[in-house]
């Protein structure tokens, strides 16, 4: 009985939530048609838009998470540091802590890289969701019998209904999907009756719907997130468990008041309308300049007339009235196809990623400066990436990793190491950062253009360079493993300065003080 309870209150919660995304269905209708390459009645005629998604989810991927080399580098947490050591220790300088940061990166990027985790091919389905309807959602799934540990799947947003917490980040999903029987069976192995059924008839649909939200607090709370796999045709739970973190990471291109984001295709979609009509219009115009419609007397002509090319119809003899165009198509004008698919192209920064031809040439830095400014227009949409998918997604992959002895943990009493901090080192990721490094690079060569620095060279001496340094290696995405740490420079340093005082001798006054006491002896 309150199995049944519990059932319905799930069910019953589901119905309450399923007509908040109404309003979006018909948007995603017609995203769906025109910038999606389905289009079954043959009533697309441009492909703009489709082809300015696949540019958009292409960049993206391989600006952010390219597989050819690494996109983050991670290191211990500040909530961690806070209470470890003192304020002015950073354990980020440990030699142990270093070495373990190099290999959690490499770990980690090793799952990902793994065929079995599936994470790169579905991170491209996710990007073309995203850029598509505005929404995606990225499922991670632990599995110890896998090599990697678990597997990544980007999930049908027709499947999913979700709300956004008091935070602004989803924390309930209902996902309501069919599996066939056979399917069923395999995923869910402790029901007789869907074993029977895949015997039986093994492709009946079976519709489920998967219920994950966060447990309240209670004395036997095992999860911080319950997760029921609901049969809605038997009216039974088929699984039941929890997870100790949100394993479905929603990410939105752009949000404003609703829990479900919009894309560059909502935005410019009656440009995309408009576009189709236009081209289907010009195809028209073109097919009436190049087969216009005749006319021409009833009689004096053999019928049916032959249209092809040097074809030849004869007529009466003494006939006056000649076959003629019944209208003039002109020179098609092309100007408001052309603003329309602008509007297209821009909504998807294809300028950005496709560098525009320029009438001068320009530097090496004047080009590297252009593509930062550009790509700095990502700004909103990247920081939403990685706030919303990429960080939730390696520090949930570091502890379920960590869970299964795949990857090692850091000894710090009384903390926990799976709130790792992450810095983003992939080009799209560095250009967003290059405001800072290009300031610092201006206030120095300020200092050296003026010539200040000649006439008063002291003022160096409010400059810490050696941090001025790191944080270039940082924000230049260079490999901190060359670095040295601070307690390695402190050690060179102090060697340096004890052979240059041996080499030097001692200084002159005390010599001159040593012979006249020897003088005066």
């Amino acid at each position: 009985m309150k199995n049944k309870i519990e059932i319905d209150k799930k069910i019953e919660s589901f119905e309450l939530i399923k007509p908040k995304r109404t309003k979006w269905e018909g948007m995603w209708e017609d995203i769906r048609k025109y910038a999606i390459p389905e289009d079954p009645k043959g009533q697309v005629f441009d492909s703009t838009a489709r082809w300015a998604r696949e540019q958009l989810s292409s960049g993206l991927q391989g600006l952010l998470v390219n597989r050819s080399s690494a996109w983050f580098s991670v290191s211990v947490s500040k909530t961690v540091l806070e209470t470890t050591r003192n304020e002015e220790e950073d354990i980020n300088n440990d030699p142990e802590v270093i070495k373990w940061c190099s290999s959690v990166n490499q770990g980690l990027l090793d799952i990902f890289h793994n065929d079995r985790s599936n994470f790169y091919s579905q991170i491209n389905l996710f990007f073309l969701t995203l850029t598509a309807f505005g929404t995606a959602v990225f499922f991670v799934e632990a599995d110890s019998s896998l090599s990697s540990g678990m597997f990544f799947r980007n999930i049908d947003l027709n499947e999913c209904y979700f709300e956004d917490n008091r935070l602004g980040f989803v924390d309930r999903m209902f996902r309501k999907f069919n599996l066939t029987a056979r399917i069923a069976s395999q995923q869910f192995p402790d029901e007789k009756e869907l074993k029977e059924k895949a015997k039986k008839t093994p492709d009946e649909e079976i519709e489920i719907l998967h219920v994950v939200e966060e447990v309240l607090e209670n004395k036997k709370k095992k999860f911080r997130y319950s997760s029921d796999y609901i049969d809605l045709g038997g009216q039974k739970i088929l699984q039941s468990g929890g997870y100790d973190y949100f394993p479905f990471l929603v990410c939105r291109w752009m949000k404003e008041k609703d829990a479900w984001g919009y894309s560059p295709a909502n935005t410019v979609l009656p440009d995309i309308k408009t576009l189709n009509i236009f081209q289907k219009m010009w195809l028209q115009a073109g097919q009436k300049k190049l087969q216009p419609t005749l006319a021409g007397p009833k009689d004096g002509y053999l019928f049916p007339l032959k249209l092809g090319a040097g074809d030849f119809n004869p007529h009466r003899n003494g006939l006056q009235e000649k076959i003629y165009a019944i209208h003039d198509v002109g020179d098609l004008q092309a100007d408001g196809l052309l603003r329309s698919e602008t509007s297209v192209l821009r909504a998807y920064y294809i300028d950005i990623f496709k560098m525009q031809k320029e009438t001068k040439e320009m530097t090496a830095t004047e080009v590297n400066y252009r593509t930062e400014e550009q790509m700095r227009m990502l700004s909103p949409m990247v920081g939403n990436i990685e706030t919303e998918l990429l960080t939730p997604l390696i520090k949930v992959t570091y502890a379920i990793a960590l869970g299964f002895g795949l990857l090692p943990g850091l000894d710090i009493p009384g903390k926990q190491t799976t709130d790792l901090g992450i810095d983003y080192i992939s080009p799209l990721s560095r250009s967003q950062k290059s405001t800072a490094i290009t300031a610092i690079e201006q206030v120095l060569g300020f200092f050296q253009r003026t010539g200040i620095s000649n006439i008063y060279p002291e003022i160096y001496d409010n400059i810490n360079f050696d941090q001025v340094l790191r944080e270039s290696f940082t924000l230049r995405g260079a490999p901190q493993s060359v670095l040295r740490n601070e307690k390695e420079v402190t050690q060179i340093r102090e060697q340096r300065s004890r052979a240059i005082r041996e080499e030097e001798g001692p200084p002159q006054e005390e010599m001159s003080k040593g012979t006249d006491l020897g003088v005066l002896e």
